[in-house]
């Protein structure tokens, strides 16, 4: 008992000093971040979001092996289908978690900036839902098997070493799959996939079906944020002098970052997006700012399609009418009014709490028409628009942190829940709360 007493601390002594003798080779990363993906049978990609892990050994200057363990998530509408009476629309909801190994070069540069370059190969396990629609009401839901698939990887990097010890991480990174098209098992569904109708049209719609099993290739592309460690590093923080300990009279800057718009979580929909604007702080009194923004937001709609249907049956006509009307992309100009709780035992930290207001905008497509057989009757549905459906107006509440990087750069996050609902029932035909609520990372640089 006596010598493993001895042994443990021995070894654990060992294996600290060895990671201090590596001090300039083991880096450690935590980073999140967003961007579009392209899967090739969805007609519109609504997000996709990243949270990762990674590590990297420095075997020479320049080069370097780069190991990175990810979260994925990605959601997108699916093409949908229609006989001539039943009109479904589908989305989907991916999720996966992948490892990827590979080279990685670096350049270092002056004042603690580096650029890298890395390609990693690896596989990933990935789990697919599918959720169907029918003239807005939802149908069904399709949970399939998991899969594992093989994946690889290109990323650019840009680390800002704020000391001998931590870095600001910057990178954009490309995942995509390889190897051939697999076909998805169901584990379970519910609600009825399949209609009761003749057999012509119910193998339209098994085939229909068919083709949603298939897992096509796709390409995930994301912008992501993080810090990177250096283990075994015991340098002092040179950065410290640098980033004030009690915040300025007043200032004003530029922002710029990306959000997680967690529009409609009873279904599970998300987007990403990315949003910039100016911001203006003043000390109202100490430890205490206001801080007015103006910011543009920028993302896709995960609002479902709608259908109108009309028919006018005469003894001499008969008319059918139509129109389709899709949502696709959203844009909000926003005024938040914030007050920053700043730290005083921790000068680089501030607590934020306010409202945002916001002016709303959604884009879409529009498709109709009519068959008629008689004389010609007007449309009833030219005068129906998306703004009919879509609120122009929210507020919602914002809480958040925010942490001092460098002089004048800062880190914030935030999270904000919208108040209201910005789809009108009656218009869409369904009754799901799709608000302005998102999860937003921001860059900002004062002047």
């Amino acid at each position: 008992m006596l010598k493993l007493s001895i042994l443990i601390p021995t070894i654990s002594l060992i294996w600290s000093y060895s990671l201090m003798a590596q001090n300039d080779r083991i880096t450690v990363l935590f980073e999140t971040g967003s961007g579009p993906g392209f899967i090739s049978n969805n007609v519109r990609n609504w997000g996709y979001h990243t949270i990762g892990f990674g590590a990297a050994y420095r075997m020479k200057p320049l080069f370097s092996v780069d190991a990175a363990l990810r979260y994925h998530n990605f959601e997108g509408q699916r093409y949908g289908f229609g006989d001539g009476e039943t009109n479904v629309n589908a989305s989907e909801n991916l999720h996966g978690l992948s490892i990827a190994i590979g080279p990685e070069i670096n350049l270092r540069c002056r004042n603690g900036h580096e650029f890298s370059l890395t390609l990693r190969a690896g596989a990933m396990v990935q789990r697919t839902n599918q959720y169907l629609w029918q003239d807005g009401q939802e149908r069904a839901s399709l949970y399939y098997k998991p899969l594992i698939i093989p994946v690889a990887e290109l990323s650019g990097r840009w680390n800002l070493w704020l000391n001998n010890s931590t870095a600001l991480n910057m990178d954009l990174n490309l995942l995509t799959q390889s190897g051939k098209v697999q076909v998805q098992e169901t584990t379970h569904t519910t609600g009825n996939p399949l209609p009761e109708r003749n057999n012509y049209r119910y193998e339209q719609y098994k085939t229909y079906l068919e083709e949603m099993a298939r897992h096509d290739n796709y390409s995930l592309f994301s912008f992501s944020a993080g810090i990177r460690k250096r283990l075994g590093a015991d340098a002092p923080d040179k950065t410290l002098s640098n980033i004030p300990t009690t915040p300025s009279r007043s200032s004003w800057g530029m922002l710029a970052g990306t959000q997680m718009m967690v529009a409609d979580p009873e279904n599970g929909h998300i987007a990403s997006g990315v949003h910039f604007g100016l911001y203006y702080s003043h000390l109202i009194r100490s430890g205490v700012s206001a801080q007015v923004e103006m910011q543009l937001k920028f993302g896709p709609s995960s609002i479902l399609p709608v259908l109108f249907q009309d028919y006018l049956v005469t003894p001499r006509t008969y008319t059918y009418f139509y129109k389709e009307i899709r949502p696709t992309g959203i844009r909000m100009f926003e005024l938040p009014l914030l007050l920053n709780f700043h730290s005083r035992s921790h000068p680089r930290n501030a607590w934020i709490a306010g409202i945002r207001p916001s002016l709303i905008a959604v884009g879409s497509v529009e498709q109709g028409g009519s068959v008629q057989i008689g004389t010609l009757a007007t449309e009833p549905f030219n005068d129906i628009k998306i703004r009919s459906g879509v609120r122009e107006m929210d507020c919602g509440l914002t809480i958040g942190y925010q942490r001092a990087l460098w002089r004048k750069v800062y880190l914030d996050l935030r999270y904000t829940q919208g108040l209201t609902d910005l789809t009108h029932d009656n218009f869409f035909k369904r009754k799901d709360t799709y608000t302005n609520s998102d999860l937003q990372a921001s860059v900002r640089l004062a002047f």
